[in-house]
């Protein structure tokens, strides 16, 4: 089998404090989604690691510590995979503290 070269594609960056992480996410995500239909890539395995690979050494050591349910019917490890880390970028709420700014509206 022929070595094929992978495109450049920039990783995702996960510091958060260089802006809203969960957006900067969904974008890189959708570009990804991209990426994989323009090399026509189809195995969601390869999907998985190509998404691991490509989103660099600071997500793929977040991953690591994610835990995952076995894919359901009509889910796809790379779907499970993307869930999993979207919900970790996404910000924590303190239900609490909700109510309490709800109620300081005037």
């Amino acid at each position: 089998m022929a070595a094929t070269a992978l495109p450049n594609f920039p990783p995702f960056d996960a510091d958060p404090t260089a802006g809203d992480i969960v957006v900067r996410w969904d974008k890189w995500v959708r570009r990804f989604r991209n990426l994989l239909t323009a090399i026509n890539v189809t195995d969601d395995e390869r999907h998985k690691a190509l998404l691991l690979h490509y989103a660099g050494e600071q997500v793929c050591d977040i991953f690591d510590t994610l835990t995952m349910d076995a894919p359901g019917e009509g889910e796809t490890v790379t779907d499970k995979a993307i869930a999993a880390l979207t919900a970790h970028f996404a910000p924590k709420r303190n239900a609490e503290y909700e109510i309490y700014k709800f109620h300081q509206i005037k």
